[in-house]
């Protein structure tokens, strides 16, 4: 894997990319380590050499005591991360690997500053270094799972707690952390049952994505909790779950209100994914 200055982000050369996640870890109160994270290294993802790096770094250091320092949500914005890393990452083929043109074009590339954004026919051996880079954060998710046990315990605020749930349930779709999925599920499941609505919220769509049984939240009393168990995949063609989501869709209001100011990060836009799954265009906008 190479160094910071032999990567490059969304937006060209990496070469302050350590400068930047010493920063993040710091707590540095700029707004710069956050875009730097978030749209240099993930930028809705497209994996780059540096996301590698970052993800490595974060591996090594979001679970110390001092991450963030005085700012708890960057210790959570860095798990949210990961696991969006983690879903992105498990996918895609092979890289070609070290070939002599891949070389040549990356030498060429790190000379300028230049978004691949701006590629064009002449950056075609950049794919294969942005499937490298891919194929480097899937062999290093293992080590991201090693931090998270630590923040899923109970004296973690619930934010926290609920990123590091939502990352665990990404990662354990990895070969090598398959062996946690059970515990991991039955962590969604204990969570699902206590707490605000928003986290149990939280917990019931990584119980789906995680392919458990979210059947009995269905009659929740909170809406908010009700639809995203009618939103677990396994559930896509049950009636019961189709029916929480058609009468959702009908209160936009209500439904926005179940969720309020603190939209959850697996579900940024509830009304679009309530109208998709709930039977047709029954809410005005999104």
């Amino acid at each position: 894997m190479s160094t910071w200055d032999r990567a490059f982000h969304a937006y060209g050369p990496a070469r302050d990319g350590g400068e930047m996640m010493e920063a993040l870890r710091r707590g540095d109160e700029s707004w710069r380590p956050y875009w730097f994270l978030w749209s240099a290294l993930y930028c809705d993802g497209h994996l780059t050499p540096a996301t590698a790096l970052g993800l490595r770094y974060l591996a090594e250091t979001v679970g110390t005591d001092d991450f963030g320092g005085p700012d708890p949500t960057l210790r959570e914005a860095a798990v949210w991360w990961i696991r969006d890393v983690a879903r992105a990452a498990l996918t895609g083929a092979e890289p070609r690997r070290d070939e002599p043109a891949v070389n040549a074009w990356l030498d060429e590339y790190l000379r300028h500053d230049r978004s691949i954004f701006d590629w064009d026919d002449r950056d075609a051996p950049g794919q294969a270094v942005l499937a490298a880079a891919r194929a480097d954060c899937r062999d290093l998710l293992p080590s991201c799972f090693a931090p998270l046990p630590a923040l899923l315990t109970p004296q973690r605020p619930e934010r926290l707690r609920a990123a590091a749930a939502s990352a665990a349930a990404a990662l354990v779709a990895h070969p090598g952390l398959r062996r946690h999925r059970a515990e991991i599920v039955t962590y969604h499941a204990d969570e699902a049952r206590h707490g605000s609505p928003l986290h149990r919220a939280s917990m019931l769509l990584g119980l789906g994505e995680l392919g458990g049984s979210t059947r009995k939240w269905l009659t929740d009393p909170e809406l908010g909790v009700r639809v995203c168990a009618a939103l677990a995949p396994g559930l896509a063609a049950d009636e019961d779950a189709t029916e929480v989501l058609r009468s959702a869709a009908l209160d936009p209001a209500a439904l926005d209100a179940a969720f309020g100011d603190m939209r959850l990060h697996q579900l940024p836009l509830p009304r679009r994914a309530v109208e998709t799954r709930g039977g047709g265009n029954v809410v005005p906008g999104t």
